[in-house]
């Protein structure tokens, strides 16, 4: 079992920047423990943490939540100019290496580095603002890819987001027709083979 807590601190005096705190709790279990739990003997816990430096004021923060927990979690931060910036939760991963073995490349896991990187593609508001920014809600639905965000304050903004992309939905350019096409390949194929067989079957049989 693993449990994962995000921190926010403020910088002083200048008040410009953000200091993320992330912790992974990560709970130790034996092979041969059996389901007996006691508060006298509570199971060894390995906590991991690392610190990071955001270079945006940040007045409200949430994370996105799916329906089932496949989807890669973001976590979406409203900023002191009335903006919504995406985070990777990768990228505050307390497991982040300095140097990444073989290992670590195999999982994805990134190169340690206290800043973190500001790309204008993660503002889910674009260019606009949502003004008066006071919260950010976050809802799942019935499709494991897409959370619904909701942020409001004296404007309101709605959207959609996917984390992880689409894995979970044809794309608009999906040809149809060579679906198809292929299946009836598939059926026809299979009708030939089976008479063939059936032929060879009665020859056998006549012998």
């Amino acid at each position: 079992d693993e449990m994962s807590v995000l921190e926010l601190y403020e910088d002083e005096p200048l008040k410009n920047s953000n200091s993320i705190s992330s912790h992974l709790f990560n709970l130790i279990t034996k092979t041969n423990q059996s389901n007996f739990v006691s508060s006298y003997a509570p199971s060894a816990i390995r906590v991991l943490g690392q610190s990071y430096v955001l270079s945006l004021p940040v007045k409200t923060m949430t994370v996105t939540t799916s329906s089932l927990g496949i989807t890669a979690n973001q976590v979406l931060v409203g900023t002191l100019s009335d903006q919504i910036y995406a985070i990777d939760k990768k990228l505050l991963d307390p497991r982040r290496p300095v140097k990444p073995t073989n290992a670590d490349k195999e999982e994805g896991l990134i190169p340690y580095n206290e800043f973190l990187p500001i790309a204008p593609q993660k503002f889910i508001t674009y260019t606009h603002q949502v003004a008066g920014l006071r919260d950010i809600q976050c809802f799942p639905t019935r499709r494991e890819s897409s959370v619904l965000v909701f942020a409001y304050g004296v404007d309101m903004f709605y959207t959609r987001l996917m984390p992880s992309k689409s894995f979970d939905m044809l794309e608009d350019d999906f040809s149809y027709s060579l679906l198809v096409t292929t299946i009836l390949g598939l059926l026809v194929a299979t009708f030939v083979v089976r008479s063939r067989v059936q032929k060879d079957n009665l020859k056998r049989n006549w012998m």
